[in-house]
């Protein structure tokens, strides 16, 4: 394969969240441009998305690291700070962040929980390409360093750098100026600590959401870039409507793939990359 200077790693998270989810992925890949996807191994969806991955050759899978959504793989007696009384995860990035900001969540229960997560996708047979987390918490010192320490033990030393890139910041790092500000502050320190540990992160991340990626602002560059997107052939039931729908009829828009391809842009997956 000729890759040139300027390659693209376009990731669909979620995989395993819900077949919809997980069918509209795997359009996503047959029809579109995405290349790379990671799993969520915690989430009822995670069989069906393991069978579809086998049967997609090409098709580069790392692990969604999930702290927020369902219940944890560990038992839950042994990551209780990451819970509730009914033994599931908090529902969101807030109420978890402001329990770490407290002391009440116990790091030793993150890279433990991290582990499992990371262990059930290789038992499965998948050797995970990279790491990334559910709503970017591994940009969090602390939880960081639980993330990449789970990660390399289990020899995947390949992570996102989650800093959301200009105009195309997207939706869930523009909307909300505070996690704007996080981005800046924290996710700057995450690029120096991946860097000192070895592990390989790419040099531009997107995140254009719903709108999807015009290519004419993306600024050039002379590396690797992801862009991270949430297709669906169906909306999952129970969760907020993203436009995963929609954003999955950009992904397949033979238009796109046109753009890049003038734009001397490569498609590739976090496998195809050396450390």
């Amino acid at each position: 394969m000729t890759i040139g200077l300027r390659r693209l790693i376009v990731n669909a998270d979620d995989f395993g969240l819900s077949e919809g989810v997980n069918q509209g992925i795997l359009l996503a890949f047959a029809q579109g441009v995405v290349r790379s996807t990671t799993l969520l191994a915690n989430m009822a969806g995670f069989d069906h998305a393991v069978g579809l991955a086998r049967l997609s050759p090409g098709l580069g899978v790392g692990v969604h690291l999930n702290l927020t959504w369902g219940r944890p793989v560990t038992p839950v007696a042994e990551v209780a700070s990451l819970v509730d009384g009914e033994g599931n995860f908090f529902g969101g990035p807030g109420p978890l962040l402001w329990r770490y900001l407290a002391g009440r969540v116990a790091l030793h229960e993150v890279y433990r929980e991290c582990v499992a997560q990371i262990r059930r996708v290789l038992e499965a047979g998948i050797v995970p390409t990279h790491v990334d987390t559910h709503h970017h918490l591994h940009a969090f010192p602390g939880l960081s360093r639980a993330v990449i320490q789970a990660a390399t033990a289990e020899g995947v030393w390949r992570m996102r750098w989650p800093l959301a890139q200009g105009s195309v910041a997207g939706r869930s790092w523009g909307r909300v100026g505070m996690k704007k500000i996080l981005s800046v502050l924290l996710v700057a320190r995450l690029k120096r600590t991946l860097l000192a540990g070895g592990v390989w992160t790419p040099d531009l991340f997107f995140d254009p959401g719903v709108r999807g990626m015009n290519v004419k602002e993306i600024p050039l560059w002379q590396g690797v870039a992801e862009w991270g997107c949430h297709p669906a052939l169906l909306e999952p039931v129970g969760l907020p409507c993203l436009g995963r729908v929609q954003e999955l009829a950009h992904l397949i828009d033979p238009a796109l793939r046109q753009a890049l391809m003038q734009a001397g842009i490569s498609l590739i997956h976090y496998g195809e990359l050396k450390n």
